[in-house]
């Protein structure tokens, strides 16, 4: 129950960067494709400190 706000917040992201990160694709494809690999090492650094805070217990 707790992980609904969560995953509307997720959601909500998801609808507002990727219409631009397509955009950016169509008229920056190198641009876009250097900000997609940084969005994806963010992404991929905040589920590792989730993980661990859970496994943790923190």
């Amino acid at each position: 129950m707790a992980t609904r706000p969560i995953e509307a917040v997720q959601i909500g992201v998801i609808a507002v960067v990727f219409p631009l990160l397509t955009l950016l694709r169509r008229r920056a494809p190198r641009t876009a494709t250097a900000l997609g690999a940084v969005v994806a090492g963010g992404v991929t650094v905040m589920g590792l400190v989730w993980f661990v805070q859970r496994v943790a217990g923190a």
